[in-house]
Order: structure tokens, then sequence, then C-alpha cells
């Protein structure tokens, strides 16, 4: 590969101060890492004409010269990977949309990014989400494969660090249900206690309240402060009232039985809500999928009795 199999990409203002790394993590999400560094160490990805090092830090208007191959192999990869179907698929994933945010209804079963045996994910299919926009949409914060919900996805870099800077300082109010087993101690309270991440111990923190309870089940509803791996999960499996369905911090089917559906997590994302830059309040709900309402059905409980507001009220 030499220079002249190259293209020159402007640097725009939303970069400027930034890594020439984030760079194209954002503008080339599909090629790795390591093939990036290694273009860089030979010389063939070059900034002003100039070889740089990964940690460059890029300026407005800076001109970075690309192999032709790498836009290639963009194009090439989004075409294989976004059939016409998952094109339409996406599509009707979206609720809301506006010049800075969309808002996703993420099914259970739909990764958010990309792993072992993962053929389809949500970042795959920002492709489809541009509309009328160049730029690729972002995600800005995840939820698990087997969790429902709302799912916020940025349109630009700019919408994409602002909303990082919100969830970053606690400014966005998020509401889960979930349907667990037993009978919490309390009713309402805060679970707080480190949880095992990557060999270390990082604190946690959840606001719940317990909103029904029948026979050996109770439904709460959870306020997430901070934003742990599997945080939710975890924390209920170590209080001792697992979720229903999670077959990978709780295997036990011969507690679940045929009262409740089987192998469905039953967490869902039901609520979120935070400002805009412009000040105007964006609020999202999504009811829950078919198979979770018929197990709130069964046990009694009329999700629509569910009032966010004095859940949201109960905190000091």
């Amino acid at each position: 590969m030499t220079l002249n199999d190259c293209f020159n990409e402007t640097v725009k203002e939303s970069f400027n101060n930034t890594k020439v790394s984030y760079w194209f993590k954002k503008t080339f999400p599909d090629i790795s890492y390591v093939l990036i560094c290694k273009l860089i160490r030979k010389g063939v990805i070059r900034i002003n004409g100039s070889r740089i090092k990964i940690s460059h830090i890029l300026k407005e208007n800076d001109q970075i010269k690309i192999p032709k191959a790498l836009r290639c192999e963009k194009a090439e990869k989004v075409e294989v990977n976004l059939s016409n179907h998952s094109k339409r698929r996406a599509l009707e994933l979206v609720i809301y949309k506006d010049n800075e945010f969309i808002v996703l209804n993420k099914p259970s079963g739909l990764s958010v990014q990309g792993g072992t045996n993962v053929k389809i994910n949500v970042d795959l299919l920002l492709d489809a989400l541009r509309f009328d926009y160049d730029e690729r949409p972002k995600l800005v914060h995840r939820i698990d494969k087997d969790t429902s919900g709302v799912l916020l996805i940025a349109r630009t870099l700019e919408s994409a660090k602002f909303a990082t800077e919100l969830f970053r300082n606690k400014k966005i109010s998020k509401i889960y249900i979930a349907i667990v087993f037993g009978k919490l101690k309390e009713n309402l309270g805060m679970i707080d206690f480190p949880l095992d991440e990557k060999d270390k111990l990082l604190d946690s923190k959840t606001y719940y309240k317990v909103i029904h309870v029948k026979s050996k089940y109770s439904i709460v509803a959870l306020n997430p402060i901070t934003g742990r791996k599997h945080q939710l999960r975890k924390q209920l499996y170590k209080l001792g009232n697992p979720i229903v369905g999670d077959d990978k911090y709780y295997v036990n089917n011969n507690i679940t039985n045929n009262f409740l559906l089987k192998n469905k997590l039953n967490l869902h994302a039901f609520y979120l809500s935070f400002y805009r830059s412009d000040k105007k309040k964006l609020e999202f709900k999504i009811l829950p999928n078919i198979k979770m309402i018929e197990n709130f059905t069964k046990l009694g409980f009329d999700i629509s009795n569910f009032n966010i507001n004095s859940f949201l009220d109960f905190k000091q």
C-alpha cells in the first residue's frame, strides 16, 4: 500500500482537541483498532503530510491521509450487514427523533454491540438511522441483550458528548421494572454494595421500590445511580431476589416452573428523561413486551397503575 492509494479527510470542529484514535473509532467503527495502529506505525496514515503516533491530538481542519482500502472495507461491511430487512427492522425500533437524539424501543434478544455469535446488533443498525444526516448516529448508553426498553442514541458527536456528560453527572433519570423471586425485606430503599468487575470491586447504587407482591414473586421499580455492567441483575441476585428468567446469574428451572414464562429475562427499561441543551425536557415511557405483560397479568398487576412520579419523588 502506497501513499498514492490514499484519500484525504478534513477534521471537523466537533473533533477538535480529540485523539486521532477517537476520530477513527467514530468515523470507521467497523475497522479494528489494531489495524489502525499498524497503519499509523507504518506511516500509511498521516496528518498534514507528517507521520504521527496513535495518541496524536487533532485540530480542526487537519488533513488526515487514509488508505482507500479502509473506505472500501467499511462500505462493503455495511452493505453485507444491512439488508433491506435489517434496515426496516432498525426503522421500526424508532419511537422518537429530533435534531440531536433518537430513542429506540430495543427488544429483548437484540444486543446493543457486537460479540461472540452476535450477527446483528444495534450498533450495526445505526447506519440505517442516519436519516438526513451524513454523520453516523452514536451509542451513548447500553442495556443488556435480554433487557428490553428505552435506548438513547445521539445523532451527532456534539450531542453524544452532551449525553455522556449527563450520564456521568447522573442527570438522566432511568427507571427499570423487574419481576424477582421472593419478597424484599423493605418496600423501598437503596441497594448499595460493591460489585466485582474485572477483578475490581466497584461501588454500585440503585434505588428500588416494591410496587406489587404476589405469592413467591415481587415486581420492583429500579432507579440505578451508577452504571456497572449487569448492575441490576448482580445486585438483585446478591440481595437474594434474583430476576425471574435470568439464566446468567440465577439458573434454577425448578423454581421458575410453568406459572411464569421460562427463559425470558423479566427486566425492562421502562422510563428515561433528561433536559436537552436547550432546556427542553425529553421524557419517554415504553410498555414492556407482551411476554412480560403476560407475567404481570398472571401476578395480578396492571402496568397502567404504575405511577412514575410517586417513584421518583420518594428519594430524599
